[in-house]
């Protein structure tokens, strides 16, 4: 890091009315003249202040200081400046109703889709990284956030929109089909699935593993519940989510093949508990099986039960606290670290058990179950480790950082950490937290939970830390415009917003990788809390981030 980097940072985008906005003003010195300054904001084309404030110094983190500025109360639509005493004045920022929606839904929803489809070997799927990389696990990511679109939105959309999205999960489902069929011509199993089909790629990208049939299963199974009334293509979709989740569930565990020790900051000597699969995959097929439930199959709901009852035996007590916290989740029965948010490697070029680890301590599914059951005998201790994971994890978690934003590990020896340990930014992460967050504060009525889903939201969006030269050096294709010592606020959705940065593919509604720690691709920093901040940029922009983000901000707009 640099010895002088500040900024005055605002969203890229935009902000919503009724929802938080925020500035921040970043410095890697104290500087103590800006406590309790005092903020204005006026309309970009000049007049009086419409509102004003004092700056609130919320502290260190990430090696650097921070101070807020709230303005809930501007209710006017319309394009602003703020204006710190003694500073110069912000980057002009607008205001409206459904803003992000109009800026982004065709872009990242639509267009983008349709451009990755081109983009492929068969125009089937979705390209999702560079190259003619079509990964399954991303390819089900992209179904299940288009089928949410489509049930968070039923009379929210045209028929034009609502048939161009249906075609993109034919798309999808299409590709998920080619995965199946391939894999039982191979010999692989009834049920299972190619990680991937290219004609261009090593042999080992079309291994079959668990994790991806169960995403496709989710996927599957949620399209026969949602669009259930295309009789003629229904039952072989359910037949499809059934023999995805049978196979899944014969499989054994892969113990630490394609396990990455790195980002998790464990020793290599660890050895993942034999017979045993992580938490998320128990959670990702009672999903499967709540969804098979949901389009009248009978017998999924005491298995869903029985899934969620083994991934709630691993459930950290106040007796288990890291760094204060608990109500989170281990990732094994030997409780030896909590489940990291983010997994998705390919470790010593092997396809296992972290490939397609996309979703965080993703616990919606058990929210589901909840809602489909609430006289379920087991609906009561659902609700209290929900409400133990939210109020003892996820919100104390998110509020320790100024953005709101999730966490990526929980560390024993390091603590609540954000960007160390990946290889890459993980922006997926913060479009599904929001949602989740959103999902949790409909369920257990917490207050505060919707102002932190804005918060991962508005990071993608341009609400960050800022772009510095020195963060550049982990971009592999882009170059943003940067300011020597000023971190500049970026959107990062490829061609939406007023700055923002490049992605590799270029297509406009695609989201990059973001913020981390070190180069992309290398696991090149050790795990730390000292080195722990959004100190580098990466600039793939891999599909599930922006689907990720159009997710959390469709279930925004339920009210």
């Amino acid at each position: 890091m640099p010895k002088r980097v500040k900024g005055l940072l605002v969203s890229q985008v935009g902000y919503e009315q009724g929802a938080l906005k925020r500035a921040l003003r970043r410095s890697t010195a104290r500087d103590a003249h800006l406590d309790d300054a005092a903020w204005q904001i006026y309309r970009e084309a000049g007049g009086p202040p419409i509102d004003e404030g004092r700056l609130r110094y919320w502290g260190a983190c990430w090696g650097s200081h921070w101070w807020v500025a709230d303005f809930d109360e501007v209710t006017e639509t319309g394009s602003f400046r703020l204006k710190v005493k003694g500073e110069p004045p912000s980057d002009v920022f607008d205001v409206g109703d459904d803003l992000l929606w109009e800026r982004c839904f065709d872009w990242m929803a639509l267009s983008q889709l349709e451009r990755r489809q081109e983009l492929t070997e068969r125009k089937l799927g979705w390209m999702d990284a560079g190259g003619t990389w079509t990964e399954s696990n991303s390819q089900s990511v992209t179904v299940i956030a288009l089928l949410e679109l489509l049930e968070d939105t039923p009379n929210g959309l045209d028929e034009a929109t609502r048939r161009r999205l249906g075609e993109q999960v034919d798309n999808g489902l299409g590709y998920l089909a080619l995965c199946q069929d391939t894999a039982v011509e191979r010999g692989e199993g009834d049920g299972a699935l190619c990680h991937m089909i290219t004609r261009k790629m090593p042999d080992y990208v079309d291994r079959c593993i668990a994790p991806d049939a169960a995403k496709a299963a989710v996927a599957w199974a949620m399209d026969a519940r949602l669009r259930g009334d295309r009789v003629d293509v229904r039952e072989d979709t359910l037949a499809r989510a059934e023999r995805a989740l049978r196979w899944c569930l014969s499989m054994e565990p892969e113990g630490r093949l394609g396990f990455n020790h790195h980002q998790r900051g464990l020793p290599e000597s660890y050895e993942p508990p034999a017979g045993q699969w992580p938490t998320r995959e128990l959670l990702m097929r009672a999903w499967a099986c709540v969804e098979l439930a949901g389009a009248e199959r009978p017998g999924y709901a005491a298995q869903a039960s029985e899934l969620i009852d083994a991934a709630l035996g691993r459930q950290a007590d106040v007796s288990e606290a890291i760094d204060g916290l608990h109500g989170f989740f281990f990732e094994f029965d030997d409780r030896h670290h909590a489940e990291p948010s983010w997994a998705h490697q390919i470790v010593d070029g092997v396809i296992g058990i972290d490939a397609g680890a996309t979703y965080p301590q993703w616990v919606d599914p058990i929210a589901r179950f909840i809602k489909a059951w609430p006289d379920h005998p087991r609906t009561p201790v659902y609700l209290d480790a929900l409400r133990r994971y939210t109020l003892g994890y996820l919100k104390p978690a998110c509020e320790r950082n100024p953005f709101g934003l999730a966490p990526q590990l929980l560390h024993r020896e390091h603590g609540l950490l954000n960007f160390v340990g990946p290889w890459h930014g993980m922006n997926c992460i913060y479009g599904l937290t929001a949602r989740l967050l959103l999902e949790l504060e409909d369920l257990l009525k917490v207050d505060g939970l919707r102002k932190l889903a804005m918060g991962n939201l508005q990071w993608i969006a341009g609400l960050n830390a800022g772009l510095t030269p020195e963060g550049l050096a982990g971009c592999f294709l882009s170059s943003p415009d940067t300011v020597p010592g000023v971190a500049l606020p970026v959107s990062m959705i490829h061609g939406v917003g007023r700055r923002w940065a490049g992605g590799w593919t270029t297509i406009r509604g695609s989201v990059c990788n973001g913020f981390a720690v070190g180069r992309q691709f290398h696991f090149d920093v050790p795990v730390d809390a000292a080195v722990d901040g959004p100190h580098q940029f990466t600039d793939e922009d891999w599909l599930p981030h922006a689907v990720a983000f159009l997710t959390g901000l469709s279930r925004w707009r339920v009210r």
